[in-house]
């Protein structure tokens, strides 16, 4: 009885410990932060909201352990090389597939194949397409360098301090010109986007959502795979339209809370004046100045406007 007490004990012991290494180590592929992503797309005029489309998906899943969600890959057009855990590659690192919106199954290869196929199409769709590729340069210009891969030199919990402190330092920089008495107001609170400058959180309507699913549809009726190894046939379930039309909803609402409520949750710092002192102490000292941050920042934009146009 005592023995078989003692080795329950013992398992739940191994599966709590398993669960946690498997979240620890679970494949996350983190870029730029919601607000940077939202700055990016008014600099480049690829659309503020609409940058943000991509990350409508979580990175990771349960099923039943962590792994890297199929969506996520597509919308951030990388694939595995060795599992489904195992380190994305984006197609820079492929050999001759240098840029993402050259690679023959790519999201955003199907997007202008049926916009062609359109006799007219919405507003909103040019959009859509514009505010995909950008965000998928702007990360592809940093990953894994800047954010570097959870678990490669670094802990998964790390990103998204980085991807925090990112947020701080290009809202000072890039909306008030680096004057942080400027971006903070007297309590050390955000004061947000400058009036002549605040960004619509539009990401899309009833078009963008079902053509983001006709899209699935094409990726899925072409056999693409989100696994690069030969053979290895990994492909993506098309979801409901009312499955992608609440994907938007509940991305407006986080760009609503994060952009003019500055409501989001950081690990280490606050969202405010201290923070923001925080980050720049903390990581000067780490060889992490402002030049070094907005180094990548500059190649980020740079690559959003090297996009060849429609």
């Amino acid at each position: 009885m005592f023995n078989k007490f003692w080795k329950n004990i013992l398992w739940y012991l191994i599966i709590i410990l398993y669960c946690c290494f498997t979240l620890f180590n679970s494949t996350v592929v983190y870029g730029w932060g919601q607000l940077t992503h939202t700055i990016i797309g008014m600099e480049t005029q690829t659309g503020p909201g609409y940058n943000n489309v991509p990350d409508y998906w979580k990175s990771w899943e349960l099923s039943p352990f962590p792994e890297i969600s199929p969506y996520f890959l597509w919308s951030h057009e990388c694939k595995v090389t060795n599992g489904r855990r195992s380190k994305p590659e984006y197609n820079k690192n492929i050999p001759d597939k240098i840029n993402y919106y050259a690679m023959d199954d790519s999201p955003s290869r199907y997007f202008d194949i049926l916009k062609g196929k359109m006799k007219g199409v919405a507003v909103s769709i040019p959009k859509l397409i514009s505010g995909w590729k950008a965000h998928n340069a702007a990360d592809q210009a940093v990953h894994y360098e800047l954010f570097p891969f959870p678990g490669d030199i670094i802990p998964p919990q790390m990103h998204e301090i980085y991807e925090d402190a990112a947020d701080m330092l290009v809202y000072v920089k890039e909306l008030f010109n680096g004057v942080a008495d400027d971006a903070f107001d007297s309590n050390g609170d955000p004061i947000g986007f400058p009036l002549q400058s605040s960004p619509s959180i539009e990401c899309g309507d009833d078009f963008t959502d079902a053509f983001l699913l006709l899209s699935e549809k094409e990726f899925r009726k072409k056999q693409a795979t989100l696994d690069i190894r030969e053979g290895n046939m990994w492909g993506l379930k098309v979801q409901q339209l009312s499955e992608i039309a609440e994907l938007r909803h509940k991305m407006e609402s986080k760009l609503l809370n994060e952009l003019f409520v500055f409501d989001n949750i950081n690990i280490v710092f606050e969202f405010n004046r201290s923070g923001y002192d925080y980050v720049i102490d903390e990581y000067t000292s780490q060889g992490r100045p402002l030049e070094y941050w907005f180094k990548y920042y500059k190649d980020a934009i740079k690559a959003v406007n090297d996009i060849p146009k429609p």
